[in-house]
């Protein structure tokens, strides 16, 4: 910790690489054909040049259960996530440094690493609440042209995408000397897919004990209809836990009674809470009371 601030002293008053003048030039000067068509192709594969690294080198998409009957894709890693921590690594780095930014991919995991630790005001014991920038120029550029948002909300948004999509949280290293890492866990199938099994299973066992719950209490609830209602007031239960959109006139027509009479035994029946009416006349349905709530 003293000899990190040390050296932060020693250098307070020395140019960052991105201000130091290049004397003798001008916009003129930079050749952005001779970069654009014999460099990039050079020090990039041509495959990588005309397709987005990320989406298609990286970002993977499996299908995950969501239900039985049902799938969604999810990616290995947040695309956003990936790019800001690169952008990052790119604004952040020591340029006074011929190291370059080393991007790892694993079978589990993704690694970012570039020369710069933390710097200035941000200390480990502060990140990420607080950043300071090494570059100040280079950073501005990048948010003119919108390859990062806002200052000092990359990290806090990574990590927020990161648990959306249901990776592990993100490791940062920032106790080395003169580096600073991200260490960020790949989206674990195969533990989504236990967890839904087991979450599946929990349903349906439940799904089978409340079945069986509602059969047996149906089946007292028409004991009770018939003792206290009557036969036909049963056979009125019966057709209306067949259909719950009888009306009393259909009930009528069906047991052979008038549309009065059946109406007096509906409303009897909703006396004794062994049903209830859901919705207008016209649009509405029944429900049966199951149990013995209110009787």
């Amino acid at each position: 910790m003293e000899e990190r601030i040390l050296i932060e002293k020693r250098t307070t008053n020395v140019s960052s690489f991105d201000i130091r003048p290049s004397l003798g030039n001008d916009l003129d000067s930079i050749n952005l054909k001779l970069f654009a068509d014999e460099y990039l192709p050079q020090a990039i594969d041509k495959d990588v040049l005309l397709e987005d690294f990320l989406e298609y080198s990286i970002i993977q998409q499996k299908p995950i259960p969501v239900s039985a009957l049902k799938e969604e894709t999810k990616s290995n890693f947040p695309k956003w996530a990936i790019r800001e921590l690169l952008m990052n690594a790119i604004m952040h780095r020591d340029y006074e440094s011929n190291t370059p930014i080393k991007f790892y991919q694993y079978a589990d995991r993704i690694e970012i690493v570039n020369p710069g630790g933390l710097y200035g005001n941000a200390r480990p014991e502060n990140f990420p609440s607080v950043n300071d920038y090494r570059n100040p120029v280079i950073a501005e550029a990048m948010k003119v042209m919108g390859y990062v948002n806002r200052f000092n909300r990359g990290i806090a948004r990574v990590q927020h995408e990161l648990e959306e999509n249901g990776n592990p949280a993100p490791v940062f290293d920032y106790q080395r000397m003169g580096v600073f890492g991200v260490t960020v866990p790949e989206v674990d199938y195969k533990l989504i897919n236990e967890q839904f099994v087991i979450k599946d299973l929990s349903v349906r066992n439940k799904f089978v004990i409340n079945q069986e719950e509602v059969r047996s209490k149906f089946v007292v609830n028409q004991e009770e209809v018939r003792s206290k209602c009557g036969e036909s007031a049963l056979k009125v239960f019966l057709l209306i836990a067949e259909n719950n959109s009888h009306t009393a006139e259909s009930i009528a027509q069906q047991i052979k009674l008038s549309s009065r009479w059946v109406q007096k035994i509906l409303t009897k029946l909703k006396d004794y809470n062994f049903i209830e009416r859901v919705g207008a006349d016209k649009n509405g349905y029944w429900q049966i009371k199951v149990g013995d709530e209110n009787r």
